[in-house]
């Protein structure tokens, strides 16, 4: 996705543009079908939160609702651990689900570390 997107929720604020990008999906639809859609899968590097970040046309799962009916948006989406597991071995392992979870466990371990290391300086 391009740009930086931010949202508030339950006291804690999901930035993209501060958060660790684990992995993205585009759906396999042509990008002007009306249910193509992206996401992100992000965690954040403090309270180790994850959510997804997505955008998609006026009939994707994103879509908004406006004065003449839906149309395209986006929105970040808060997810638990279990949840990102989930959406990385549904989105990123159409071959190998273990591949997927070695991915995921580095990448936890990577910002878990650079956490730590920011958290004593």
């Amino acid at each position: 996705m391009d740009g930086s997107y931010t949202l508030s929720f339950g006291g804690t604020k999901y930035k993209t543009s501060r958060s660790i990008p684990i992995a993205s999906f585009e759906s396999l639809k042509d990008k002007t079908h009306p249910l193509w859609y992206s996401e992100s899968l992000y965690a954040t590097r403090r309270k180790h939160l994850f959510f997804l970040c997505g955008h998609g046309n006026w009939l994707s799962k994103y879509a908004k609702k406006s004065g003449h009916g839906m149309e395209a948006g986006g929105n970040i989406l808060p997810i638990t651990q279990e949840q990102a597991k989930e959406w990385l071995i549904l989105h990123n392992s159409h071959d190998n689900t273990s591949f997927a979870h070695e991915m995921f466990r580095d990448i936890i371990e990577q910002y878990m570390k650079e956490d730590n290391e920011y958290d004593n300086d």
